[in-house]
């Protein structure tokens, strides 16, 4: 009988130590994939920016391209 309460104790105290590093593992793991959603999400936001024309022709202006009839004009700060 006290050998069987002692596996039991044993048994229970190796559980309860393996379950509180579960525990911080899997808050370990839930902060990283915060981290990779947030991630995803604004890669996802630019991605649908890209389909927008508008941004398209402001990502081609800021690099000195134009449209084949129109005239780029800076001003002097630029």
């Amino acid at each position: 009988m006290v050998v069987f309460l002692g596996w039991a104790g044993y048994t229970y105290v190796s559980q309860v130590f393996q379950l509180e590093d579960m525990q911080k593992e899997y808050a370990q793991n839930e902060v990283e994939k915060k981290k990779a959603e947030q991630i995803r999400n604004d890669l996802q936001h630019e991605v649908n920016r890209l389909d927008d024309p508008e941004y398209l022709l402001d990502i081609a202006r800021s690099k000195g391209m134009t449209l084949p009839d129109e005239r780029l004009i800076r001003t002097e700060e630029e």
